[in-house]
């Protein structure tokens, strides 16, 4: 796949080096070299895979690079001050050497150039580099984590980072080859398009401490198992130490301790606690990291960023922990306040989905930070969509969707994981499938950037193919043909067979893609006639008589609020009547108890197929905000709003279910939708044609005056537009910045007003 210009190409001159290394897997390596230059700046540019920590003169400056295809890997380039005279690069390697949810399986490689007034620096075999046999590993990487930490802190060269640091035992690195090479996989190099991390430090709480004796231990508790810790009597002493930050972060943590023999240190992470105050087994169990540490004062510090609120530290006994640091990763999210109402919970369900999607954004759109560091496609189409409302990177979207297309498979379909060659079958989900076909064409609604698009206009060609191919003879899509995977809400298992979900949300897409004239040679005329059927015959198959709401499937009986969603949302026949079918989706008599997580019971047992099953995350329930919004439903769109998200709007960040189930986590991109839905529905704010050339501003029609004033801002490719309204007794105000080549129109109602360029207010008789 050739890139687009955004993706810059320059030419690299350095050599890939390496160590020599006892092993393939699970590989730690250093790198130092010493150089000169005078007083200016220099221009690093690095690579590394899996990943690097950089150095310079013993500071930490960067960790990268970013997930990526290897055939267009990305390196990263940095501007660094510096004075004039000696200066001292290391570099810390970590190479994976296997495939994962997160990454995929690349080869072992390190190079590095820095360009100053003095010299060019490149890395060759001048180069110092060590094996780092301090790390103990037996190739054991959790798939969605990646892999833990477990040092033995004797054996690592504390201070390599510094100046003054004796390399001299040190061997010279290996040349492996010229980067670019035919022999280098990773290849045709590219500048990182995603914004550089800045890094902040922050210093946990001490929240309690004890002995062993006063934690729960599971019989069957896997941290025993790795680490070779049993807890019997004669250990009874050791002890723990629980820490907390003030949100959900991702990033490295530094453990101060002081020791009266050498001891052993276990580090654990989660983002909420059990009952009883600990981090969860499941996660003590997984993603625990390991020090042996001698005897004194000393620090260890994980290499390798986690998630997390809450720290765990489980010290040997006379083992001192003296202090928990982090030192945070933040990706520069430069958030614009695009929503302010007068409803104060609206504005708490604003800002913690904003909050949320700043925490879930580090290298790529990530599912959550602490349990699964992956870059899903699904939770990719929400934080793609809150991306155009609170901050606008159009590197970070593009760079989302060319990474999701190079995983695209020879059926068609792309992969469930970005950068990823793992290819279970389950992971070709048609759902996910569709939620990037409407990526792509809200890429080209909200920044009218056809230039960079037309690399993936192949994608969507063979994408839409991949999906017309799962239609059947009845005329409606079967997901128990061609593999076709369900994924809508990960809370209830999700019957296979004909599926009105993927009919109607289909013939969603199909609509919007067929208003752009940069579709009109993928979605053809047979399409359309396919589609006019699957409306048909959806309502015949899907439609139940007695609840007056659609089935999910025709083999199955179970009803769900995502399924009668869908098929309002893709004007299904019979859906007309979307005002009933909303109240009966939403009938409280009506509803079974929320579900807790796939293949999981709900309270009651299996659910009652005489009742309608709510959405069991906020990433199922947002397909039923949103279509109530698109048919003007605002009163009833904001309760239910309200009423899914407004529970969890006094947290730090919102969670993956809306019930705690065995795999839930604290922070999740996928649950913030309202980052979005707010300033595009409650303010009203949202473009009509290619980059902004036709823009509406909606003002919503509450029946109970639920919202009187809302205000906010948007960017857009031709600038920034500011909008507020205030209902007063009989009027309304609209105020509104239109900036340059944009048609705005103001709505309320069937009443709609053309506003000219710059500084406009019009008064609304309501």
């Amino acid at each position: 796949m050739k890139l687009p210009g955004i993706f810059k190409k320059e030419e690299i001159s350095a050599k890939v080096i390496w160590a020599k290394a006892e092993r393939d897997i699970d590989v730690y390596v250093l790198f130092r070299k010493k150089f000169n230059t005078e007083d200016e700046i220099a221009e690093i540019k690095i690579f590394g895979d899996t990943y690097y920590n950089l150095y310079i003169d013993g500071s930490f400056i960067h960790r990268g690079p970013v997930r990526r295809h290897e055939s267009h890997a990305e390196y990263d380039k940095l501007e660094i001050a510096l004075n004039k005279g000696e200066h001292t690069i290391a570099v810390l390697v970590h190479h994976l050497g296997k495939e994962c949810a997160g990454h995929r399986k690349g080869d072992k490689a390190f190079w590095c150039e820095i360009d100053t007034k003095a010299e060019k620096i490149i890395t060759d075999e001048s180069w110092k580099a060590k094996f780092l046999d301090a790390f103990i590993t037996d190739g054991r990487i959790f798939s969605h984590f990646d892999f833990v930490e477990d040092i033995d802190m004797k054996k690592f060269p504390i201070g390599f980072m510094n100046p003054d640091f004796d390399d001299s035992a040190w061997e010279n690195a290996l040349v492996l080859f010229k980067a670019e090479s035919e022999n280098d996989v990773h290849k045709n190099y590219r500048q990182r398009t995603m914004k550089l991390f800045s890094y902040l430090t922050e210093k946990g709480e001490l929240m309690k401490a004890g002995t062993f004796k006063d934690m729960p231990v599971e019989d069957d508790h896997f941290t025993h198992k790795i680490f070779g810790r049993v807890r019997d009597e004669a250990e009874a002493d050791g002890n723990y130490s629980l820490y907390k930050f003030e949100k959900t972060i991702s990033g490295t943590v530094k453990i101060a301790y002081e020791c009266e023999e050498d001891s052993e240190i276990i580090v654990a992470y989660d983002d909420q606690l059990t009952p009883e105050g600990f981090v969860k087994p499941d996660r003590w169990s997984k993603y625990a990291d390991r020090f042996l540490v001698e005897k004194g004062k000393g620090e260890a510090e994980v290499l390798f960023p986690r998630g997390f609120v809450y720290v765990l530290v489980d010290a040997s006994k006379g083992c001192k922990i003296l202090s928990v640091t982090a030192t945070k990763e933040v990706y520069p999210y430069e958030e614009k306040k695009s929503f302010f109402a007068d409803n104060k919970l609206l504005n708490d369900i604003f800002d913690v989905s904003v909050r949320t999607q700043q925490v879930c954004t580090i290298d790529g759109f990530t599912d959550c930070v602490n349990r699964e560091r992956v870059l899903w496609l699904g939770d990719a189409y929400f934080d793609c969509m809150g991306n155009y409302y609170s901050t606008f990177d159009k590197g970070l979207l593009l760079t989302t969707l060319y990474e999701h297309a190079m995983g695209q498979t020879e059926c068609g379909a792309l992969g469930g994981y970005n950068s990823s060659n793992v290819k279970p079958n389950w992971l070709l989900m048609l759902s996910y499938n569709l939620m990037y076909l409407e990526m792509v064409t809200d890429y080209l609604l909200y920044t009218g950037d056809e230039e960079n698009l037309l690399p993936l206009k192949e994608t969507v060609k063979k994408l839409i193919a991949y999906a017309v191919s799962n239609i059947n003879g009845r005329g409606v899509f079967d997901t128990n043909y061609k593999g076709c995977s369900n994924y809508w809400d990960w809370g209830y298992s999700e019957p296979e067979g004909e599926n009105v979900k993927y009919c109607g949300y289909f013939a969603f897409i199909v609509d919007r893609m067929k208003e752009f004239d940069f579709f009109n040679d993928i979605i053809t005329p047979e399409i359309l006639v396919a589609v006019e059927k699957m409306r048909e015959v959806s309502h015949e198959i899907f439609f139940d008589k007695e609840k007056k709401v659609y089935r999910d499937t025709s083999c199955s009986k179970l009803t769900t609020q995502a399924a009668t969603s869908y098929a309002v949302l893709g004007n299904i026949k019979g859906s007309e009547n979307y005002k009933e079918l909303f109240n009966n989706i939403t009938d409280k008599k009506m509803l079974d108890a929320i579900p807790i997580g796939e293949n999981q019971e709900n309270e009651n047992g299996e659910p009652d197929l005489n009742k309608i099953l709510p959405a069991a995350t906020m990433y199922g329930a947002t397909v039923t905000a949103r279509t109530m919004f698109v048919k003007g439903l605002y009163s009833e769109g904001l309760k239910y709003l309200t009423e899914v998200w407004g529970e969890f709007a006094h947290l730090p960040t919102l969670p993956e279910l809306r019930r705690n189930g065995a795999n839930n986590t604290a922070c999740h991109g996928w649950s913030a939708s309202p980052a979005y839905l707010l300033p595009m529905y409650i303010l009203g704010i949202r473009p009509l044609k290619e980059g902004y050339k036709e823009a509406l501003f909606q003002i919503p029609n509450f029946e109970n005056n639920e919202v009187t004033s809302a205000n906010g801002s948007v960017i857009t490719p031709k600038g920034e537009i500011k909008a507020a309204y205030t209902k007063y007794e009989g009027f309304i105000k609209a105020d509104v910045f239109v900036p340059k080549d944009i048609k705005l129109t103001v709505k309320y109602k069937e009443k709609e007003y053309l506003l000219t360029e710059g500084a406009n207010t019009v008064y609304i008789k309501a």
